[in-house]
Formats: C-alpha cells, structure tokens, sequence
C-alpha cells in the first residue's frame, strides 16, 4: 500500500507540472517585451560619436528612439550631445533600425538645414546598452566613407 501511494504521490505532481508549467518550447525569450533585446531597453535617448573620412575626429550625436513595431524603431536624430538641434531646426533628421537577434539594420535621413543626406549601414550591440554601426552615404559635406557611429544609452 505504501508503494501506491508514492507512484500516485509521483503522478499527481507530475500532473501538476504539466497543468501549470508554460507552454511547451516557450523559453523566458518568448515572454520578453518587443522593445528589450536581452536585458536592456532599446527606446530612450542614446548619444555618441559620429566619425567618417571627412569627420575623422568626430562629432557628436544622439538617436531619440521609441518602438514602431515588431522589431523596428525609429525616432529623431540630433547632431549634439542632447536632444536639440545644432542648427537651429525642432531635430536634425530621422533614423529607422531594425533589429534581429543583436544585428541592426539602420537608415539615417540628415535633416540638418541645407545639408540634407541619406547614411545606411549595419551594426551590433557591442555590450549591452552600445551599439556600434558601420554606415556610407552623402550629404553635403561629400560622401562618407567608412563611418562608424557608437552610441550609448543614456
């Protein structure tokens, strides 16, 4: 009699598990809000250095981002440290990004006054809380070469 009461002990917990244990395949991953990668928030405020060939000793920037879909964020761009203009206009232009895993795909549309251009390119998150982007493109200083933009999360 002892013996049948453990196995029914045994099957009653492993029941219980089965009843309320998660989904089968479903791992703390699955569960993560959209705009977290790992343990950090992508939206908010990141600044840093943007360096090309013609700006080797780099100027600052910030992204201003907030979620705009599964995966993809956007947001205004500032050629500062904060989040004002540098010309004098309500931002210095846009960024879209999306991210898979801790690759980024990103656009950056310069919206500084009469010096309007596209910068595209693909990055990582280096640490957590730094994305590191390698970018080309044109505006008109020239075109810009082997760009590197690291920004950190404020």
């Amino acid at each position: 009699m002892k013996g049948l009461n453990t196995v029914t002990a045994c099957s009653i917990v492993v029941i219980s598990c089965l009843v309320f244990a998660p989904s089968c395949g479903e791992s703390a991953e699955d569960k993560m809000p959209d705009n977290t990668t790992e343990e950090f928030m992508i939206d908010g405020i990141w600044s840093g250095i943007f360096r090309s060939n013609l700006f080797p000793n780099g100027n600052a920037y910030t992204f201003d981002l907030a979620q705009t879909g599964n995966n993809k964020y956007g947001g205004k761009v500032y050629a500062t440290s904060g989040t004002v203009s540098c010309c004098g206009g309500p931002d210095d232009g846009s960024v879209s990004l999306t991210i898979v895993n801790d690759s980024i795909d990103f656009k950056i549309i310069s919206g500084v006054m009469d010096c309007p251009g596209i910068f595209e390119g693909v990055g990582i998150f280096e640490v957590q809380e730094k994305m590191v982007l390698t970018f080309s493109g044109n505006d008109c200083d020239g075109d810009h070469e082997d760009g590197n933009l690291t920004l950190f999360k404020r």
